[in-house]
């Protein structure tokens, strides 16, 4: 999306919760039913990766070390966590749906 598109996005779902803007670029699309904004899992973690990367010691780049591995998941975990607390924390505000491909 352009940020044009991204601006009128969030105005017409000004109900729905939206991340920071540093993860728009995870956002896929919007629920049909619900309206909550669909973010990729693999996105948020990845970004989120990036955002903390002062908490690695290794290369954030590199995703072949067990460390990474590591990381990854516990990232994953937070990111999970922080998507469930959305369901019951926002009162009226839709919260955000996490999709992650099985």
């Amino acid at each position: 999306m352009t940020t044009e598109e991204l601006i009128d996005f969030k105005e017409n779902y000004c109900d729905s919760i939206f991340l920071e803007e540093e993860f728009d670029e995870a956002i896929m699309g919007v629920d049909v039913v619900t309206s909550g904004i669909v973010y990729n899992i693999f996105g948020v973690v990845n970004l989120s990766m990036r955002i903390r990367k002062d908490e690695f010691d290794g290369d954030i780049e590199d995703d072949n070390t067990d460390e990474w591995h590591e990381f990854y998941e516990i990232i994953n975990e937070q990111v999970i966590m922080e998507f469930n607390g959305y369901q019951t924390q926002h009162g009226d505000r839709i919260p955000p749906i996490l999709f992650q491909e099985v």
